[in-house]
C-alpha cells in the first residue's frame, strides 16, 4: 500500500479492502461492493497507486460478474485494462529510454576505446620506426667502425712500409756515401 494515502487514509483503505474481501468470500456481495467502492475512493485520491486501483476495479468487476451485472462489469474491466496498459506502456517507454541511454553510453565508451587504441597503435608504430632507425644507425656506426679499423690497419701497414722503405733508402744512401768516401 502506498504511503501517500496518509495514516488515516491507509488504515481506512486497509479496513475497507479487508471487509470487501471478507464479504466477497462470504458471498455477501452488496456489502462487498460498498466496501469496495470506499476503498476505490481512497485509491482514486492517491494518484501514485494506479496499479492497485486498477486491480481493485478488476475485483469489483469480478463481484459484479458473479452477481450477473455484466453491463456494469464490462466498463470496469475496460477501465482496469486501460490503466494497466497505460502503466505498462509508460514503464516500457521508460525502460526503452534507459536502454537507449545505456546504448549511447556504451557507444561513447566504445568510441573512446577505439580512439585510445588508435593513439596506442600510433605510439607503438612511432616507437617501432624509431627503434628500427636506431638499429639501422647503430648498424651503420658499427660498419663505419669496422671500416675505420680496417683503414687504420691499412694506414698503419702503409706507414710501416713507408718507414721501412725510407730506412732502406736511407741505408742505401748512407752506404753509397760511405762507400764513395772511403
Amino acid at each position: 500500500v502506498s504511503p501517500s494515502y496518509g495514516k488515516s487514509g491507509c488504515s481506512s483503505l486497509l479496513y475497507h479492502d479487508a471487509y470487501a474481501k471478507y464479504y466477497h468470500h462470504t458471498k455477501n456481495y452488496q456489502n462487498a461492493l460498498v466496501h469496495m467502492d470506499s476503498a476505490l475512493i481512497y485509491m482514486q485520491q492517491s494518484k501514485s497507486a494506479l496499479t492497485e486501483y486498477a486491480k481493485q476495479l478488476s475485483r469489483k468487476a469480478d463481484i459484479l460478474l458473479e452477481i450477473g451485472q455484466y453491463a456494469e462489469a464490462l466498463p470496469l474491466y475496460e477501465k482496469s485494462n486501460h490503466i494497466q496498459d497505460s502503466l505498462t506502456a509508460a514503464i516500457s517507454a521508460k525502460q526503452l529510454e534507459e536502454i537507449k541511454e545505456i546504448y549511447h553510453l556504451n557507444q561513447l565508451v566504445w568510441e573512446r576505446g577505439k580512439l585510445r587504441n588508435r593513439v596506442q597503435t600510433s605510439i607503438l608504430l612511432s616507437l617501432g620506426i624509431i627503434l628500427i632507425l636506431c638499429i639501422g644507425y647503430m648498424f651503420r656506426i658499427n660498419l663505419i667502425r669496422k671500416a675505420l679499423k680496417i683503414s687504420e690497419k691499412e694506414t698503419h701497414k702503409a706507414t710501416r712500409q713507408t718507414e721501412e722503405a725510407n730506412e732502406k733508402r736511407y741505408d742505401t744512401m748512407r752506404y753509397n756515401r760511405c762507400g764513395r768516401s772511403g
